[in-house]
């Protein structure tokens, strides 16, 4: 088995750890809140507010420090660092006593954490460039899959042990992945000297006057802003489609597991593909097919017309999310993949802090089905960016890249 082969696999196993144990508590972060003794039902919005907005604050802020750091120290390091961090965070939020406690260790979690672009860095150093779209592809399926089955367990193991021994299980599922990079991953780190010697400064400067990395950025954001703003309206949506809060939290659950699996199904093939065709192509298929997902969910009458096209889009969006990723890692500057995706996370951090504020900005003054509408032009702007990309393919020494 070739080398690159065993470190996606490895890395597909920490995918899908650290995606489990970090969806795994977020069903019952309200409660768990209510539980530290935050009894008014504005506060406990409140506060559920700020823990859930926290991680992507402090991530968005310490995102690129820890892709430099990557390309001068080693980008298996920080995959270390990210889970390991995790798992010393998520367990220690098991003895808080008190919700700033918990807001202080969510906000640390953000800044400390971030195995996505640090993974993602990893693959753009490793990976051979005709390859690219396949791991992100299997990778995203480690995630698809982690993010539908955590919320489940976290579900069980809460109602089962109770709220804080779910924060330890947690912490042991990332232990795990952190000891899984330790032992099986082989980076062939050579730390090149321009890149040791370039300030933080020099290098994302560098990174910023890429020709087409700047486009692919604001694709990462617009995209990442479309999908955060479903998500604070979707139960709120699906109890005004029902009329009754009697099986809402079994619906919406259903609906986010249909819509990981479908997409972690879909990740296998669509990788492959765009290493075929092009990824830029299948970033813009992608795209189209949200959009028209997306357009009629506004009109929707009953909540089954819902759960279907919203499964649907977790199939349309394995278009895009590897797809950006592999496209990042054909234009990526030689020896600052680290530093590339965690600027890339930085963006995406942003664009889910934006998202659930606009979407409640959006029901504010014009209702639910309205949310909708907004993301389906949130993909067409997707589409207009993706369209000057759409003959990117894996050789980008011979000069077919558009710039």
């Amino acid at each position: 088995m070739a080398p690159w082969r065993q470190t996606v696999r490895v890395l597909f196993a920490v995918h899908l750890a650290t995606a489990a144990g970090f969806s795994l508590v977020i069903p019952f972060l309200p409660l768990y809140v209510k539980q530290l003794g935050v009894r008014n039902p504005t506060h406990v919005a409140f506060w559920s507010g700020v823990v859930f907005a926290a991680p992507a604050l402090t991530m968005m802020l310490a995102a690129p420090l820890w892709g430099w750091l990557a390309d001068r120290y080693g980008r298996k390091m920080m995959l270390v660092r990210s889970t390991l961090a995790g798992a010393v965070l998520l367990g220690l939020m098991g003895f808080v006593n008190t919700v700033e406690q918990l807001a202080l260790l969510r906000a640390a979690q953000g800044a400390l954490t971030g195995y996505i672009a640090a993974s993602n860095a990893l693959v753009a150093a490793t990976i051979p460039r005709s390859h690219v779209g396949e791991s992100f592809g299997f990778l995203r399926t480690g995630t698809w899959v982690g993010t539908g089955v955590g919320p489940l367990l976290g579900g069980f193991i809460g109602e089962l042990f109770g709220y804080r021994q779910s924060f330890w299980f947690t912490a042991v599922l990332l232990t795990c992945a952190g000891v899984l990079v330790i032992f099986f991953i082989r980076e062939p780190f050579e730390g090149l000297q321009a890149q040791k010697k370039r300030s933080f400064l020099a290098a994302y400067r560098m990174i910023l006057s890429t020709p087409g990395l700047p486009r692919i950025f604001s694709m990462s954001f617009v995209e990442s802003l479309g999908r955060s703003m479903v998500l604070p309206v979707l139960p709120l949506f699906m109890l005004a489609l029902m009329g009754s809060t009697a099986g809402v939290a079994t619906a919406t659950g259903v609906l986010l597991g249909a819509r990981a699996l479908s997409g972690s199904i879909a990740s296998l093939y669509v990788g492959r593909l765009g290493d075929r065709i092009g990824h830029g192509r299948v970033v813009l298929g992608g795209a189209l097919a949200m959009t028209l997902l997306y357009l009629p969910q506004p009109f929707v009458t009953a909540y089954w017309q819902l759960i279907t096209l919203q499964v649907l889009t977790g199939l349309a969006a394995v278009g895009i999310i590897p797809g950006i990723g592999a496209l990042i890692s054909l234009y990526v500057p030689e020896g600052s993949s680290g530093a590339t995706f965690g600027l890339e996370s930085s963006v995406e951090s942003l664009a889910r802090i934006i998202g659930p504020m606009l979407a409640i900005a959006v029901v504010s003054w014009l209702g639910f089905r309205y949310v909708f509408g907004f993301v389906a032009l949130a993909f067409v702007v997707v589409i207009i960016l993706a369209l000057p990309l759409y003959r990117v393919v894996a050789q980008r020494n011979e000069g077919n890249i558009p710039t």
